[in-house]
């Protein structure tokens, strides 16, 4: 800085004239240890970027800790048998139920959840659960993002991601009260996207076809009991 003789006022290096009084400044006095200091970069200057880079580091932690993947599964498991078993009832409820006609189909949750099982190997997720509470249902995907031969090891590396429905039981029907994608609670128009994957999922499985005849749910601890009718 160029200091002012007339008003004291300090005046940025390149000046001529006083930017307070117009005094012409006296660049006599002007050391080379002067133009070094003046010209010396900004601490911030030189170190922002670190504090950026440190930033979004924690940023992305946060984020991946968020949506890391909740593995352990929900309810009670049951052997495949049981799911077979509960498979072939649905199938003859959508099969053989008529016009005019009302069934009732009480599952457990280890029932459900070995049916669930069935149908998490087929679409290739490492599980499906449910667990089923008084007048609330909650289901849970593990599925990989992608597979990748490790061919040092001959092991495959999965990375998985994970999402959670649940659902109210009220007045005989079912209503999505939360959402979550690993650790993250969805809300709003992410809380969409996980419901219409889940859709998307149901869809695409035979069972699908009961949802339209669905009369009646009733959700007590460890059970469920759903009527259809046509």
């Amino acid at each position: 800085m160029l200091v002012c003789p007339r008003c004291g006022n300090q005046n940025p290096l390149g000046r001529v004239f006083c930017l307070v009084c117009g005094s012409k400044l006296d660049l006599s006095r002007l050391s080379s240890q002067t133009v070094a200091e003046t010209l010396k970069p900004n601490w911030f200057a030189i170190h922002w970027p670190k504090f950026a880079y440190g930033f979004l580091a924690f940023l992305g932690i946060l984020v991946v800790t968020a949506l890391w993947p909740v593995v352990q599964p929900l309810g009670e498991t049951g052997a495949d048998l049981k799911g077979q078993q509960l498979e072939r009832q649905l199938d003859r409820i959508r099969t053989t139920l008529r016009p005019g006609q009302r069934l009732m189909l009480a599952a457990t949750e280890k029932e459900i959840n070995a049916f669930l099982g069935i149908k998490a190997r087929k679409i290739g997720a490492a599980s499906i659960s449910a667990e089923i509470g008084s007048d609330y249902v909650r289901l849970h995907l593990v599925r990989p993002f992608f597979s990748l031969p490790l061919l040092v090891t001959n092991k495959v590396w999965e990375p998985r991601y994970s999402w959670t429905l649940a659902w109210v039981v009220s007045g005989n029907a079912l209503y999505l009260s939360r959402a979550k994608i690993g650790h993250l609670k969805a809300v709003g128009p992410l809380r969409y996207f996980v419901y219409r994957r889940a859709l998307r999922l149901a869809a695409q499985e035979k069972e699908w076809d009961l949802a339209s005849m669905v009369q009646g749910i009733k959700a007590e601890k460890g059970k469920l009991t759903v009527t259809f009718a046509r």
